[in-house]
């Protein structure tokens, strides 16, 4: 991607600071955040039409206040707050430094509800080797079966249909161990 030039307008800068709300609570160096006010993606930046395309506003305020981002470069928010699009908050970065700086780069050792990240309590998936928290994860699903239960019974009917001998050995085992512990019980 190459640098993109931009010609700061006085239509550029209203249409930038209608959007921008100066916090009263998030600083960086003394410096209050200006946050993004519009529309934010799920992630938490703020994005913004700018020259016909959808782009996310911290880098478009660089843009217009610092200059073009040099190639190679991504923009990185020194505050840590991403809808945060204050100029002085902003740094062009290698991928690398960006990737350093992150919060995820920091060990993690509790989930977002203070469950510990114990290897017992963690489910790691794919190739990116996602982690998640065991026990919440179970009660997401425990919670998903409660609210629509019908198709949880319908993946047990059809696996059933699937696997019709296992589940009726399966069924034949686990009555062959309750009458042994019955007779022993006796």
């Amino acid at each position: 991607m190459g640098a993109m030039e931009v010609t700061i307008t006085s239509r550029l800068l209203k249409r930038l600071f209608k959007k921008i709300a100066v916090s009263k609570t998030n600083f960086y160096n003394n410096s209050p955040c200006w946050e993004w006010t519009a529309y934010r993606c799920e992630d938490g930046y703020g994005r913004s039409n700018f020259q016909g395309k959808c782009q996310n506003s911290h880098r478009v305020t660089y843009l217009a206040f610092i200059g073009p981002i040099p190639d190679g470069r991504e923009i990185d928010h020194l505050c840590k707050v991403r809808h945060c699009v204050n100029p002085a908050h902003l740094e062009a970065i290698t991928h690398a430094e960006n990737v350093r700086r992150s919060e995820s780069a920091r060990p993690w050792t509790h989930c977002a509800q203070g469950h510990e990240m114990t290897p017992e309590n963690t489910y790691v998936k794919g190739r990116r080797q996602k982690r998640s928290c065991r026990t919440c994860e179970l009660a997401r699903i425990a919670r998903k079966r409660r609210e629509n239960p019908e198709p949880f019974r319908e993946k047990v009917r059809r696996y059933r249909e699937a696997n019709y001998e296992k589940v009726l050995a399966k069924g034949r085992e686990y009555d062959r161990k309750r009458r042994e512990r019955r007779k022993q019980a006796a």
